[in-house]
């Protein structure tokens, strides 16, 4: 046990998380968003910066035709600390990725839970409308720490959209045709 750490249980389950992507406006669902869960670990420090949060792992999986997304069951493990609950980053090329600073100012309302408490959220994606909100100064960015490749999909979408913007795509490794 490294000096100053907490010891945590070992493995850490994580239930599937089901929801919906739909249009703000429309409520029509979007097919083909990506839904980004990321694990972070929590590990007590005997400091007093404590907890430390550092990133544990991510999974990344489309919406279908009903907008609808199953992130599966999982198990986390770790030696120290302990593993949160994920937090999820949701993006559509035309769309305010949620969560995000124009996901707010565009009137975006978080994810909103199932009222009968079956654990299925919905996630209302405004759309974009005037080129300012198209992202001229960036485009969205989930946690840096992910490595890409756990977030294909959202690199493949992001490069959909600069290319729509007249901006190069991204190359990684991962994505070069063999």
């Amino acid at each position: 046990m490294g000096a100053g750490c907490v010891p945590g249980h070992l493995i850490y389950t994580s239930a599937p998380y089901r929801g919906r992507v739909i249009d703000t406006e429309t409520k029509a669902p979007i097919e083909g968003a990506v839904v980004l869960a990321i694990w972070y670990s929590e590990t007590m420090m005997l400091a007093p910066e404590s907890p430390a949060v550092d990133y544990h792992d991510a999974l990344e999986v489309l919406t279908d035709s009903k907008g609808e997304f199953t992130v599966p069951w999982k198990i986390n493990f770790t030696l120290f600390g302990k593993i949160r609950k994920p937090v999820f980053f949701i993006y559509y090329p035309g769309y305010a990725p949620f969560p995000s600073v124009y996901y707010t100012k565009l009137g975006g309302l978080g994810m909103v839970k199932d009222a009968n408490g079956s654990g299925f959220t919905t996630v209302e994606l405004p759309k974009l409308k005037t080129r300012e909100e198209e992202r001229l100064e960036g485009l969205p960015n989930s946690d840096p720490e992910v490595p890409r490749e756990k977030k294909k999909n959202l690199t493949r979408l992001e490069n959909v959209e600069r290319v729509k913007l007249g901006m190069p795509p991204l190359h990684f490794p991962y994505m070069e045709q063999k």
